[in-house]
């Protein structure tokens, strides 16, 4: 071929040719996404003119008898500093707050911290515990001193530790296999079924999110309208929960558990949150 038929067939720079031009995607009335719910896992314990506290459960799947409150500390004032904060639970027969070796059994702890005008912080308080099966409530204090720079003055907040037995339970991974087997392996109590409305939560899978959250279980499977899910107790016992959404818009809750009294009170926690 000629020299010119070779020029002829040479691109300009700088020049797309129509056929190499990428087509026009149109998107035609795109849903709406879901908003994504962040879900608060602190809960209020107590709060008056200068202090706010809030605190959650976390437990550690290696130790059996013990859960760690996580206490949020608040100043709520602006002209004063929080000092000598003191904070006390009075122990049951079930379930005792861990004390520094030496101390007497109705000491309170001393925060290892002070708190400056509106400043936050935050400090681990365990306790042992021997049965999870029931809900739990424990009277406590926090005694405090309020600095200013006239002067300082004594206070206390009093308030009620609770824990409910959603406390108890681990986050632990489960595959369908190991789940399928727990079902059908006849080591678990009768199933129990609780039926509700959601009336905190405005979707399935919101209140799947917020269950999960709260109550710190696994999905195991999940489809738009049933879920498994799974979690374990720090005293071993397996978990296994089945919702399904009903046609009128509520729940179905059925659970299995090696506990009959601790997945009753689950599920009515469940109902309460959702």
């Amino acid at each position: 071929k000629s020299s010119k038929e070779k020029k002829g067939k040479k691109k300009k720079k700088g020049v797309v040719e129509k056929e190499d031009a990428p087509a026009e995607q149109v998107v035609e009335n795109p849903e709406p996404e879901e908003e994504i719910e962040v879900i608060p896992t602190y809960i209020s314990l107590g709060r008056d003119e200068n202090i706010d506290l809030t605190y959650e459960l976390r437990v550690n799947p290696s130790i059996n008898n013990q859960v760690v409150a996580s206490v949020i500390f608040k100043n709520l004032r602006d002209d004063a500093q929080l000092i000598n904060m003191e904070f006390n639970v009075l122990d049951s027969l079930n379930t005792k707050m861990v004390r520094p070796i030496g101390s007497p059994a109705h000491d309170g702890i001393r925060v290892p911290f002070q708190l400056p005008p509106d400043i936050a912080n935050e400090a681990q308080f365990a306790f042992t515990v021997d049965g999870i099966q029931m809900p739990q409530k424990l009277r406590g204090t926090l005694t405090y001193m309020i600095k200013r720079s006239d002067g300082a003055t004594s206070e206390k907040i009093d308030f009620k530790l609770s824990f409910p037995v959603s406390g108890f339970i681990c986050p632990v991974v489960c595959n369908m296999e190991e789940f399928s087997d727990l079902l059908g392996g006849g080591k678990l109590c009768e199933a129990q079924t609780l039926k509700t409305k959601l009336t905190k939560c405005a979707s399935f899978s919101q209140a799947l999110r917020r269950a999960c959250a709260l109550f710190k279980l696994t999905v195991i499977e999940c489809d738009e309208r049933k879920a498994s899910l799974y979690g374990q107790t720090i005293q071993k016992h397996h978990v296994c929960l089945l919702v399904k959404l009903l046609d009128d818009a509520g729940l179905s809750l059925t659970g299995k558990c090696s506990d009959s009294t601790f997945i009753s009170h689950l599920l009515n926690e469940f109902k309460t949150e959702v």
